[in-house]
Formats: C-alpha cells, structure tokens, sequence
C-alpha cells in the first residue's frame, strides 16, 4: 500500500499496537492452533475447516486471529503467514490488511 508501506509486516503494525505482553512466538501453542486443537471449540472448528479444505468463512479468520493475538499472545505475522500458505482464495492485500486492521488492535 502507498499509504502504510511496509508497515503492515512489523510487529506492531501500522499503528504501531503494543500490547502489556511480550509477543511470542511459542511453536506449541501456534501448531494447537493451527491444528484446531486450542480447546476452544469456537476457534477450533474454523482452524480445522481451514486445515481439511484450504477455506475459512470471514468471521472464522477474524475470530481465530484474534484468540491468536488476545488470548494465545502471539505474534500475528505467524497466523497471516499460516493463512497466507493454506487459504485457497489467499489474496495479499485482504489477507495482511484483515491482519493489521481487524485482528492486531484485539491486542
């Protein structure tokens, strides 16, 4: 995007969002919810549609990345990764906008 730049794949975003937690990176916690295996059976159902057939709904990626950012902490770049490497209809600009704008200010 001319208007944020490369901002939109740092940390905080382009809103420069810092949340009371240090962001992590905790490869368990990003293959349970990868997996649909958070125990949470509202995210998990998305993250396993999404696993078996490429395709998440709307509210799916929004739900499921912002219990990846509020209630798993962390880093959102890794879940716009996953979803940027299995969606089916991936497209860059919905996808890490999606990300940025609707997911990151969950922090």
């Amino acid at each position: 995007s001319l208007h944020a730049g490369t901002s939109i794949f740092k940390i905080g975003g382009p809103a420069g969002v810092r949340p009371a937690w240090r962001w992590s990176s905790d490869q368990g916690l990003f293959k349970a919810w990868k997996d649909g295996m958070t125990g949470f059976p509202f995210v998990d159902c998305f993250m396993r549609e999404l696993k078996a057939t490429g395709y998440c709904n709307h509210m799916g990626r929004e739900c499921s990345g912002w219990f990846l950012i509020g209630d798993l902490g962390l880093d959102w770049r890794m879940g716009a990764e996953w979803f940027e490497s299995v969606l089916l209809d991936y497209e860059p600009t919905a996808n890490w906008y999606n990300w940025t704008y609707r997911c990151l200010p969950a922090a």
